[in-house]
């Protein structure tokens, strides 16, 4: 389920820095949003609570248990990842972060139902730690008490990353570690007011199959955050048109 994706104008702008936290390159794509109450949890930290008629705090991505995927869509010529960020937390882990580690690998989505027999990774394992920072997000997963501050969300990023995606529609599959006995688990997109639909998958390690991912009560589909950063290749047409502009101010100045 496609969240967020930068727009490429004919002439675009190709670099940048994310905010503090995240990677290098500028937001190519969010996968939604995680802070249901800005401000409202233990001592003025962010909350991201249990979305209305939902009762998943977050589902087990551990490495050797359980995988999580979502799919996202590259348009308009192309993406250049420099980075990636994903979200979780041990529940009384505590702060700083008892993550160590994260996996990811991207999937090309050959017919467009999830990822199957038909379907082929381009980039990445699930045998190589990637994760190259990890910190408090400054967001407590809680219920109707936002005053909890036992699951402390983490962010945790793969930086450093040279990772070309042409147009099509991709699946990340991630998985952590860490030093705490819970987990780790990742938290839902979350919104204040509604549950957010999405298409999330679990890949169960032990039997080696894919499934829907469903609220433990609802039974819902959900979606999950992730964050990635780089640069947009523009597409053939806005790099004509830059090119024609070049050679229009070239014969200007002749």
């Amino acid at each position: 389920m496609t969240r967020s994706i930068l727009a490429i104008g004919a002439i675009a702008c190709l670099t940048g820095s994310a905010a503090a936290g995240f990677g290098s390159g500028v937001e190519l794509y969010n996968n939604g949003p995680l802070v249901t109450n800005p401000g409202a949890g233990f001592e003025g930290a962010d909350v991201s609570a249990i979305s209305p008629g939902q009762s998943l705090y977050g589902g087990n991505f551990n490495l050797t248990a359980f995988n999580r995927a979502d799919d996202f869509t590259v348009t308009g010529g192309g993406w250049n990842i420099s980075s990636m960020t994903f979200f979780g937390y041990q529940t009384n882990g505590g702060i700083p972060s008892t993550i160590t580690g994260l996996y990811a690998q991207i999937w090309l989505d050959t017919d467009g139902d999830g990822i199957d027999g038909d379907d082929v990774v381009v980039w990445g394992d699930m045998t190589t730690n990637i994760m190259t920072s990890t910190d408090w997000s400054g967001i407590y997963r809680t219920n109707d008490n936002f005053q909890a501050n036992n699951r402390a969300i983490m962010n945790i990023t793969a930086d450093g990353l040279d990772v070309t995606l042409a147009d099509g529609t991709y699946w990340v599959q991630f998985a952590a570690t860490g030093s705490a006995s819970s987990g780790p688990w990742v938290p839902p997109v979350s919104n204040a007011d509604a549950y957010v639909p999405g298409n999330s998958l679990i890949y169960d390690v032990a039997n080696d199959t894919w499934a829907t991912a469903v609220d433990t009560g609802s039974q819902d589909g959900y979606e999950l955050p992730f964050i990635i950063n780089g640069t947009a290749v523009p597409a053939p047409g806005a790099l004509a048109l830059i090119g024609l502009a070049g050679l229009a101010g070239s014969r200007r100045r002749r």
